[in-house]
């Protein structure tokens, strides 16, 4: 299984948004930096698309998105051993996240 496409860069939370203390006004909307990663990775545009999800891990260090998407840029680059990490914590966090398994599956196919 080969994994391409915006299909497979997930953008589903449960908090979209993280809000400040003072006025409870949004300060990072978390889907808008998921879909702009995921715009990026369809381009191919591999580095704009990591400095994405990484912002997203920045404000949730255990965001299975996040890590699943950015665990996909790695395999796009044939980074597998990076992408196994990741993909590892993902399912970690949550065991039942199916699609994590797939990828994890194809990094282990490919590693060296």
């Amino acid at each position: 299984m080969v994994f391409t496409g915006a299909a497979l860069a997930i953008n589903y939370f449960t908090e979209s948004q993280i809000y400040s203390d003072s006025n409870l006004e949004p300060i990072v909307n978390l889907d808008s930096l998921i879909e702009k990663g995921n715009e990026s990775y369809d381009r191919g545009e591999y580095d704009n698309a990591l400095a994405n999800y990484e912002k997203v891990l920045r404000v949730q260090p255990s965001n299975q998105y996040g890590l699943y998407n950015k665990a996909l840029v790695f395999y796009a680059q044939k980074d597998f051993r990076k992408s196994i990490s990741l993909t590892r914590y993902c399912i970690e966090i949550n065991p039942d996240f199916a699609v994590a398994y797939f990828l994890l599956g194809d990094d282990y196919k490919f590693i060296d």
